[in-house]
């Protein structure tokens, strides 16, 4: 069932919640590359978080992306040898695989964020969405460490 709205009234301006929904849907709308599949999937690799990256420490490589397996060894040069594996996990809560996650995602902040900010405060709120979102990321790691997908999504910080 998908939640309508919540009951619990906040006496403050969830400020924090406002800005995370509008840097998700900024960075959808204005940053992410939607322009032709290959370009997307290229943005995708190029920002987001990958498993295998965390694991080795290292950008995946041509091999690794194209056999979809995780190779600890570094024979081959990295694909996007700029890339920082943990800055990575950051910047995945704030990407999105299409428009129905980021909507739905959204939807699910809008309504229950609020009642978190003002339960644990403004620091407080951006330390727990920023730990939560580490966590899940860290957490589809452990469970899949050899995978050499994109992980994206606000997902688990929000959850």
């Amino acid at each position: 069932m998908l939640p309508i709205r919540d009951i619990n009234p906040t006496r403050i301006t969830p400020v924090i919640t406002f800005a995370l929904i509008g840097a998700c849907c900024f960075v959808w709308f204005f940053f992410q590359n939607h322009d032709t599949e290959q370009e997307e999937v290229e943005f995708l690799f190029r920002r987001a978080a990958i498993s295998c990256e965390i694991t080795t420490g290292s950008p995946l490589t041509i091999e690794e992306i194209n056999g979809q397996f995780c190779s600890a060894e570094a024979a081959a040069q990295p694909v996007f040898p700029q890339k920082n594996p943990w800055v990575s996990v950051v910047v995945s809560m704030f990407l999105h695989g299409s428009l129905a996650h980021l909507l739905f995602n959204m939807w699910s902040l809008w309504i229950f964020g609020n009642n978190v900010e003002e339960a644990f405060g403004t620091l407080g709120y951006i330390v727990l969405y920023l730990v939560g979102g580490g966590v899940a990321t860290m957490a589809f790691v452990f469970m899949n460490p050899d995978a050499t997908v994109p992980l994206v999504g606000a997902s688990g910080a929000i959850a």
